[in-house]
């Protein structure tokens, strides 16, 4: 009888531990996509600022050449 009383603590022993590796696997995902979705939001604000950086010296080249017609 003691030696089944042990088997049960052991299961759920185990189903414990396994819960709380799966709780912090999740926790651990949850901060990851969290992270990966404020880097986007950095990439796009740095295309923006890429882009505009871009055209204001397209522009500048095109008045340049302009003038020196």
């Amino acid at each position: 009888m003691n030696n089944k009383h042990n088997i049960e603590f052991k299961k759920t022993i185990t189903i414990f531990f396994l819960g709380f590796i799966c709780v912090i696997l999740l926790i651990h995902a949850y901060t990851l996509t969290i992270d990966l979705n404020e880097r986007g939001k950095e990439k796009e604000k740095i295309l923006k600022e890429y882009r505009l950086y871009k055209s204001l010296c397209n522009e500048a080249k095109d008045n340049n050449s302009g003038g020196a017609k």
